[in-house]
């Protein structure tokens, strides 16, 4: 297989990659995590900042709905930004390894997150690395300088659980390439890679991969000359997109016209260098000339690499001419500008200005985070020259070049190591309490008429209605955004059974209110979030359409020999 990173031409067929090999390397990458990771997996528990006020009460809720209820929560009363829990953008409910709450306490799952997505961030990178033709020991500098960045520790420290996603971008470039190359398996792998994020709740990733992705293909198509680059990226699109329209076409229905309301700025360059390399950087940083905006902090811009990450980097790049990386390495240059804060103002500057509305980039809050993408691009472009300078050295000094490697291989990820302990050391705490999440109140007193719970669900809630005269009942759920997201039933007392009343459903300033009839009546009401049946059966028509494609093209490779 070409070994350059985007090549202008698809000769051979990827091979296949070594099962054994992998599975050696992702037992490595496990054990890494582990160890990077080791004063998190304390007897104290994740606490404060997001944490607290949301992410862990989100994944908590999955578990109980799970356990308590055995079923998925569609809905969440108390959630931010949105209660339908399908629709909301950090919501991990359909998270592919949700279920795995049903036998792990809410803080050991959140734990074991962190450590499978470390861990899928340094095999994916050292793969990406190993195709491009890295030696090992390289491809492992490779892969630790950007799993183990600050851009992670930092985020969840302070309870964007949603930064986990980020550590799967090296494995889907690497399966898109190979897809790319014109490898069918690599193409499905880099779906599924890709719609992760999306059913994870893990938003910002999910839209910085489609972001570059993008980019990378147009750059790799115009360096070609070639439209193949765009054909198997369009591929990719579509199956991501079909395998994930359950929660995709909802969450279209909830934000599509959604743009934050408090931006904050991008990274002052003055202070790029502190960023990069600055020690004893902590979620109390406060750097002067640095105003944090709309309840932001450091985390925002702590994108530590280190030095001895940072002057690999800068080396290999410099010696990677001539390897193909100029498509990656652009597009990263392309999201340092956008990154940067231009002005003095703290108005969107530069590049940045003219994205900050349009479809897709305006769903970004925060510019700073392109960085992230930006040192992504860098890190993995700088692979093949980092491999090309130690081959060179081995040829010359033998294995006293494989050793060398090995010790800067140890002093990048113990600088990583030692620079993000601060930032673990303030997400812990006491454990967070569960809550029941149940509508409150749980009993609606109005003139004439009342109701209370008489049974909860996380996606049915049954109660009971009591009226001397005919009443509007405003009950505290929301209505939906547009038409109501609720099937109501209203099954009169003492009527004939099956038989039952026809019940009108308003919007009460965004609540769902019910004209109810004098008389008692039972009432259930059963939540649907909007487009979530079409979702659904997109991703299952994709599902059966990847699995019979699959079939016919295995007994397709028997019947050839």
């Amino acid at each position: 297989m070409n070994t350059e990173l985007a090549p202008r031409s698809r000769d051979a067929h990827p091979p296949a990659l070594p099962v054994s090999h992998v599975l050696m390397a992702a037992g490595v990458a496990l054990a890494a995590a582990t160890l990077y990771w080791y004063p998190l997996l304390s007897a104290r528990s994740l606490r404060g900042h997001d944490w607290t006020t949301h992410h862990f009460h989100y994944f908590d809720w999955v578990r109980t709905s799970l356990l308590g209820y055995g079923t998925l929560p569609l809905y969440m009363a108390d959630a931010w930004v949105t209660p339908n829990f399908l629709a909301n953008a950090e919501s991990p409910a359909l998270g592919p390894l949700a279920w795995l709450l049903l036998f792990l306490h809410t803080d050991a799952f959140i734990e074991i997150l962190i450590l499978f997505h470390t861990a899928a961030g340094l095999l994916g990178a050292f793969l990406l690395q190993r195709d491009l033709g890295v030696a090992p020991l390289v491809a492992a500098l490779v892969a630790a300088s950007f799993a183990f960045g600050g851009f992670f520790v930092s985020h969840l420290a302070i309870g964007h659980a949603w930064a986990m996603g980020g550590q799967l971008l090296p494995l889907l470039l690497m399966l898109y390439r190979r897809a790319a190359l014109g490898s069918r398996g690599a193409l499905v792998g880099a779906a599924c890679v890709g719609v992760w994020p999306l059913l994870s709740g893990q938003h910002q990733p999910f839209v910085w991969q489609s972001l570059l992705l993008s980019l990378f293909a147009v750059l790799w198509s115009l360096r070609a000359r070639s439209l193949f680059p765009l054909a198997r990226w369009a591929a990719v699109v579509l199956l991501i997109c079909g395998l994930g329209a359950v929660r995709l076409l909802p969450m279209l229905a909830e934000f599509a016209s959604y743009a934050p309301t408090a931006r904050i700025p991008g990274l002052p360059p003055a202070l790029l260098a502190m960023t990069l390399a600055g020690l004893g950087q902590s979620a109390a940083s406060a750097p002067d000339g640095l105003v944090f905006a709309h309840g932001a902090g450091w985390w925002e811009y702590a994108f530590y690499v280190g030095v001895p990450a940072l002057l690999c980097i800068a080396a290999g790049l410099f010696a990677s001419r001539g390897r193909g990386v100029c498509p990656l390495a652009l597009a990263g240059l392309a999201f340092l500008v956008l990154g940067l804060q231009w002005s003095a103002s703290g108005e969107a500057s530069g590049p940045w200005r003219l994205l900050a509305d349009l479809p897709v980039w305006r769903t970004q809050r925060s510019p700073s985070r392109f960085l992230f993408l930006a040192f992504f691009c860098f890190a993995m472009a700088a692979g093949p020259g980092l491999g090309r300078l130690f081959a060179d050295a081995q040829a010359r000094f033998g294995r006293a070049a494989a050793a060398a490697a090995a010790a800067l291989l140890l002093a990048v990820a113990g600088d990583l190591y030692f620079a993000g302990l601060a930032w673990q050391e303030d997400a812990l705490g006491q454990a967070i309490l569960s809550r029941n999440h149940r509508p409150a109140p749980s009993e609606i007193r109005v003139p004439g008429a009342q109701a209370w719970i008489t049974e909860f669900t996380p996606n049915r809630i049954a109660w009971i209605i009591s009226a001397s005269a005919p009443a509007r009942i405003v009950f505290p759920l929301r209505h939906g955004l547009r038409e109501a997201e609720w099937e109501a039933t209203l099954s009169r007392r003492g009527a004939p059974d099956g038989e039952d009343t026809h019940v009108a459903l308003a919007n009460a300033d965004g609540q769902l209110a019910i004209d109810v009839p004098a008389g008692d009546a039972d009432l259930v009401l059963v939540y649907r979030p909007p487009l979530f049946r079409a979702g659904l059966a997109l991703s299952g028509a994709t599902l059966v359409v990847l699995i019979a494609a699959g079939a016919l093209h295995a007994r397709a490779r028997r019947a050839a020999g």
